[in-house]
């Protein structure tokens, strides 16, 4: 039905689909494990053709890393700890990683999570890092990693202070 709704087929009375709800469908769409994958790439494709703007391109960034597949996932983990990947597509990234009910999407995600938050600090600013440490932290329905974050925790004077407020946080 969403395809529909993007291919002029199908319409919802009263409501004008301008580019943002367009945008809204691919998004809403993204989110369903049982989706076609293929329908859904040649939709995102033909949305980011038609809208080159940067309005355009952040919800590309969200869609491709709310888009619920695990192979998605690691390409957007990937691209979140590239130094080619400036603050404004790191924040898009991090702000649509995470949804209820994707965890068993990204079984890694725990273990590159822990590795790789070090090297980010490293290279990018306190905010940028705490964006990527808040976006991207490994969230379960069976807890937190408990022992990879106390371990992170207690090391706590050598994080910035921005991360180690937001790793206390998602500890709580």
């Amino acid at each position: 039905w969403l395809s529909s709704l993007l291919e002029g087929k199908a319409s919802i009375p009263g409501i004008p689909l301008d580019q943002d709800r367009r945008w809204e469908v691919l998004e809403a769409w993204s989110r369903m494990p049982s989706r076609d994958p293929e329908k859904f790439a040649a939709a995102l494709a033909r949305e980011e053709k038609r809208d080159s703007t940067d309005s355009g391109k952040k919800w590309l960034l969200s869609i491709q890393a709310a888009t619920a597949s695990g192979e998605s996932k690691l390409r957007t983990f990937e691209r979140a700890i590239s130094e080619k990947t400036s603050f404004s597509e790191l924040r898009e990234l991090a702000g649509s990683f995470s949804w209820l009910g994707q965890e068993s999407l990204h079984p890694w995600l725990a273990d590159r999570y822990f590795a790789e938050l070090p090297k980010v600090i490293a290279q990018r600013s306190n905010e940028e890092a705490a964006s990527f440490a808040a976006g991207f932290f490994p969230y379960s329905c069976e807890g937190s990693p408990a022992p990879q974050l106390e371990q992170l925790l207690q090391a706590g004077s050598t994080l910035p202070a921005s991360v180690l407020r937001t790793l206390q946080s998602v500890r709580e």
